[in-house]
Order: structure tokens, then C-alpha cells, then sequence
């Protein structure tokens, strides 16, 4: 009797633990697919077409609101890409909480372009928004 009790503690012990180890492994996989889908929604945002963006901006950037005279497309060019690349990377933020990202990246990858921040901003504000329209 004795060793049948032993042994049912041990049994029960051993289900315990059982229990416990199941239950962590399926929350790190829980853990894990959950991250994997967010990774996968995120790569899966469609992301804007370079060439069908810098033509849709080449046709219009001079009628549009913030354009300032005496700059040409080569000069907004950089700001609209900036905006549509930032929409794929910075997606899990709104404009407000990438803005300090954006003029990064602007200032960074602008090359021959004349507008400062200040004058282009609104350029990236409107590249980012139909990005997310996409």
C-alpha cells in the first residue's frame, strides 16, 4: 500500500509538472505566433510603387498647396519618397509620432534638394497620407 501511494504522488507530481510545462510551451507558442502574425500583417501592408508614386507626384506637386515657387520636382522628389517609404516603416504610428523619424530620414536621403524640413514637410504629410490610402 505504501509504495502505491508513493506512487500515485509521483504520478500526480508528474502531471503537475506535465501540466505546467504544457501550459508554457503553449504560451511562448502563443507568444510566438502572435508576434509572427503581426510580423506578417505589417510585411503584408501593401506597399506604394515607386514608379507609379513619382509619377502621380511629378503630375500634380505644383498645383498642390504647399508648393513654393522656384522649386521644381527634383526638390520634392525626396519628400514624397520620404513619406511613402515612411508609411511601410513607421506604420504602427500616426504622422505625429513619426514626424521626428521622417525629418531624419528626410535630411539623411534628400541629396541635391533645396527645401528644409519646414518648407517640405507638408510634401511628406501628403505622400504619407495616400500611402495609407492605398
Amino acid at each position: 500500500m505504501r509504495d502505491r501511494r508513493r506512487g500515485g504522488a509521483d504520478v500526480n507530481a508528474l502531471a503537475t509538472a506535465a501540466g505546467a510545462a504544457a501550459g508554457n510551451v503553449a504560451g511562448a507558442l502563443g507568444s510566438a505566433v502572435k508576434t509572427l502574425a503581426e510580423g506578417l500583417a505589417k510585411a503584408g501592408a501593401k506597399k506604394p510603387d515607386p514608379a507609379t508614386e513619382e509619377a502621380y507626384w511629378k503630375d500634380r506637386y505644383d498645383k498642390e498647396p504647399y508648393f513654393l515657387m522656384g522649386y521644381g520636382f527634383e526638390d520634392y522628389l525626396p519628400a514624397y519618397r520620404t513619406g511613402w517609404e515612411g508609411r511601410s516603416r513607421y506604420s504602427d504610428k500616426p504622422f505625429e509620432e513619426a514626424e521626428n523619424d521622417l525629418q531624419f530620414d528626410y535630411e539623411n536621403n534628400r541629396g541635391k534638394s533645396r527645401l528644409e524640413w519646414e518648407g517640405c514637410r507638408d510634401a511628406v504629410r501628403a505622400a504619407w497620407d495616400r500611402a495609407g490610402r492605398g
